[in-house]
């Protein structure tokens, strides 16, 4: 087979650095997730050995693709400053923090300004079927191969973390539902439901609600019976495989109750509402408050360092599992300020109420840019553009 110049050139960048090749952005979608893979068959405990590689090539390209404006030359100072300066954690674990950050406002930031050629719809669709469905097979397999089906916790555990896999399925679900593939639709959200995290449960509810409220005017009686019947076997599904699950929903009414919980050590109740999640906000919020107007406030405590602030107070050996809090007590204001401009300039460019909302469930009950967020925009960023014609197919 000849491969033409022409061929080669499809798959780089084009015309100028607005534009990109569909192709490639693709394969950096699928490129998180596949090494995630390859991380879990080689047995690897370290973060950087799955992620932070390919983020970083990815990261490169997305600078590559603009000049560098003010804010993407901000993004390179913060993420060499807070990599290289700080000695809290490895060099290696701050590194792969910092990539996994960057990269995240990078993309919110440099995707709505890009121009996609050289794909049809149909191929989209194609791609994302195959690694939607390639994720939901893996996930379960393994699932079962590590005897998790049956285990105590209220949630499967396979290749990935459950929650990771939930937000997979919710935007994946929420593509083929604005494509109007509801049958592919069905199975990624019946999937993310069985698995049972609270976070994805909602997720997966709001990509529902967000095509409904969006397609409500135009729809026929017949795809309204299509998505009652898709919407009928979630339901089924989730009484029955995720009686476990049920459970846990009924404390996402009572997170608020969260912040009159005490400091102190071993307190029951939070574990009860929130997984322990209000406890590390009441721990996070008093330290910040005790330090006040300071140096650790405004630039942060660097990389990781919420791991050893916990450890230190809890005995835990974990995160906030809530991007805010995170942000704020690690990397301090000025990345918070960053991080948010970011979400608000994505959702306003791309005008989704619906990835806005995404957004903030995730971040503010787990976490969102530690879940494979550069994924999640891209596939996002794709359901946008197909939408539209903003996708420019040459011939």
């Amino acid at each position: 087979m000849k491969i033409s110049y022409n061929t080669l050139r499809d798959w780089f960048i084009i015309r100028n650095r607005e534009t990109i090749s569909a192709k490639w952005l693709v394969l950096c979608i699928y490129l998180l997730p596949i090494t995630q893979l390859i991380s879990n068959l080689l047995s690897t405990t370290t973060q950087l050995n799955y992620y932070a590689y390919p983020s970083l090539f990815i990261f490169f390209i997305l600078l590559y693709l603009r000049p560098l404006d003010k804010m993407s030359f901000l993004l390179l100072i913060v993420f060499f400053y807070y990599s290289l300066l700080f000695t809290n954690d490895s060099l290696s674990g701050r590194a792969s923090y910092m990539i996994t950050f960057t990269l995240t406002c990078l993309a919110l930031i440099t995707l709505p300004k890009l121009d996609v050629i050289k794909l049809s719809k149909e191929k989209i669709d194609l791609y994302f079927s195959i690694l939607c469905y390639s994720i939901i097979i893996l996930f379960f397999c393994t699932a079962v191969l590590r005897r998790d089906v049956l285990a105590k916790r209220a949630y499967l555990e396979g290749y990935i973390i459950p929650h990771a896999f939930a937000y997979y399925m919710a935007i994946f679900g929420y593509y083929f539902l604005m494509r109007r593939k509801f049958l592919l639709a069905g199975i990624p959200l019946i999937a993310g439901c069985i698995v049972g995290t609270r976070t994805g449960v909602m997720l997966i509810l709001l990509a529902i609600l967000s095509f409904l409220l969006i397609e409500l005017k135009s729809l026929k009686f017949a795809t309204i019976i299509k998505i009652s019947i898709i919407g009928g076997i979630l339901i089924i599904a989730l009484f029955i495989f995720s009686g476990k699950a049920r459970s846990q929903l009924n404390s996402v009414f009572n997170s608020f109750k969260g912040f009159s919980y005490s400091v102190e050590k071993g307190d029951k109740t939070s574990k009860s509402y929130s997984s322990n999640r209000s406890l590390l906000m009441a721990i996070g919020i008093d330290q910040i408050r005790k330090d006040g107007i300071s140096i650790s406030n405004i630039l942060g405590r660097g990389p990781r360092s919420s791991y050893e602030f916990i450890r230190k107070s809890l005995t835990w050996k974990i995160w906030f599992h809530n991007d805010f809090m995170e942000i704020a007590f690690s990397l301090g204001i000025i990345n918070l300020i960053i991080y948010l401009y970011a979400i608000f300039y994505y959702c306003k460019k791309m005008k989704s109420l619906f990835f806005f909302l995404f957004l903030l469930i995730a971040a503010f009950t787990n976490g969102f840019y530690f879940y494979s967020s550069f994924t999640l925009i891209g596939v996002h960023y794709l359901t946008e553009i197909t939408k539209e014609k903003k996708l420019v197919i040459s011939s």
